[in-house]
C-alpha cells in the first residue's frame, strides 16, 4: 500500500519532470538517426526530416512510454 502510495505521489509531483526527460530521449533518437541519415550525404534539413519520418510519430511514441509507464508502476503496487 505504501509503495502505491509513493508511486502515485512521483507521478503526480515529478510528471513534468518525466515527461521532460522522455522528450530529451526521443530527440536523441530521432538526432541520432538524423547523423546516420547525413552520412549518406545527405544534406542537415533533409536528414532530420528523413528522421523524423522514419521514427514515425513522436506524439504516438509520447503517449505508449506514457501507458507503459501507468502500466509499470500500477503492476509493481
Amino acid at each position: 500500500m505504501w509503495q502505491d502510495i509513493v508511486l502515485r505521489f512521483r507521478a503526480l509531483f515529478f510528471r513534468r519532470r518525466m515527461d521532460e526527460e522522455l522528450k530529451e530521449e526521443l530527440d536523441f533518437h530521432i538526432e541520432m538517426q538524423a547523423r546516420r541519415n547525413r552520412q549518406h550525404d545527405v544534406d542537415p534539413a533533409a536528414a532530420k526530416r528523413q528522421a523524423r519520418l522514419q521514427f514515425g510519430s513522436v506524439v504516438s511514441a509520447t503517449e505508449e512510454c506514457r501507458e507503459q509507464r501507468a502500466y509499470s508502476q500500477w503492476k509493481c503496487s
